[in-house]
């Protein structure tokens, strides 16, 4: 994953091949010429800006581009994952529009990751709350009924919903802490969990609620967080239960009303050694038969 060009070669193939049918149906004219015929001097600023524009309005966020990036981080298993490869996008696609001179290269830093967390955010925002979201950007209210209108809605620096909670911000007493609105349903907000519970060491329900209620508003957290804890192998695991082990069916003669003795058994012990008087040798051998009443297991030596 620190490699970046092969990012695209290995997660991101279908956004590569949505590139390269744009720049066939918006590439130079000379395209359309003989291959002799093709300039062999580099490329021009207006070739390279039809370039960088390109790549650019495929990484962007408009709604039309909704579905292909949701279809895109169904891809991953893990959150961080995804942060990192949406963080190497936005950085190829700076890069595109810059000169090789001032190329953003080496590791991430952590305001590429930060900026790429929130921009997940505000896609699945636009996924799952499409009128909300056009709501609070255009700061109309929310219909009558509607599950969010008794919260207070704002949208932050990066684009994304913010819910103004009851409880007050650790580090700004004065202000009501602000919570990131996410639906129980997308993708990105399993992944989120999923790791969450992972990171503090495979907590409980409670312990997980009242963790996300400190940076998150989760409809029906708890539902999501049970079938989280349900499907985490560590966890089945360790709160695995013992196989119950059932009593066998009884036969027939066990549990029929019958007369005494009418249904019997014969039990056999032996041989017993006996010994008569005071001598210390076994002077004798002895079997026990004994009958057994099957339905009250009264019985006694014949």
């Amino acid at each position: 994953m620190h490699y970046p060009p092969l990012i695209l070669s290995r997660s991101l193939r279908s956004l590569a091949n949505k590139l390269v049918v744009c720049l066939s149906r918006s590439g130079p004219a000379w395209l359309l010429l003989p291959s002799s015929s093709w300039p062999t001097h580099k490329l021009s600023k207006p070739t390279a800006s039809v370039l960088c524009a390109t790549i650019k309005s495929c990484l962007r966020i408009p709604e039309e581009q909704v579905k292909f990036l949701h279809a895109l981080w169904s891809r991953f298993s893990s959150f961080f994952m995804l942060i990192r490869v949406v963080a190497w996008m936005r950085r190829f696609a700076f890069n595109c529009g810059r000169g090789k001179a001032r190329h953003h290269s080496g590791m991430l830093e952590y305001d590429e990751i930060v900026h790429a967390k929130h921009l997940l955010y505000k896609l699945s925002q636009q996924d799952h709350y499409p009128y909300v979201f056009l709501a609070v950007q255009q700061s109309t209210s929310l219909p009558r009924g509607h599950m969010l209108i008794k919260f207070s809605l704002t949208l932050s620096d990066q684009g994304h919903i913010l819910v103004c909670s009851r409880v007050r911000d650790p580090e700004a007493p004065t202000s009501p802490l602000k919570l990131t609105l996410l639906h129980p349903k997308s993708l990105l907000t399993k992944l989120l969990v999923r790791m969450l519970h992972s990171t503090y060491s495979h907590a409980g329900v409670t312990a997980m609620t009242s963790i996300l209620a400190m940076s998150f508003l989760i409809p029906n957290l708890r539902n999501l967080l049970k079938l989280v804890s349900r499907t985490c192998a560590a966890c089945q695991r360790a709160y695995a239960r013992p196989l119950q082990h059932m009593m066998g069916m009884l036969p027939m003669s066990r549990t029929t009303p019958a007369p005494l003795f009418h249904r019997a058994r014969v039990d056999f012990a032996g041989p017993f050694l006996l010994k008569v008087g005071h001598t210390c040798r076994p002077v004798s051998h002895k079997d026990l038969c004994r009958g057994v009443c099957l339905l009250d297991h009264e019985g006694g030596p014949f």
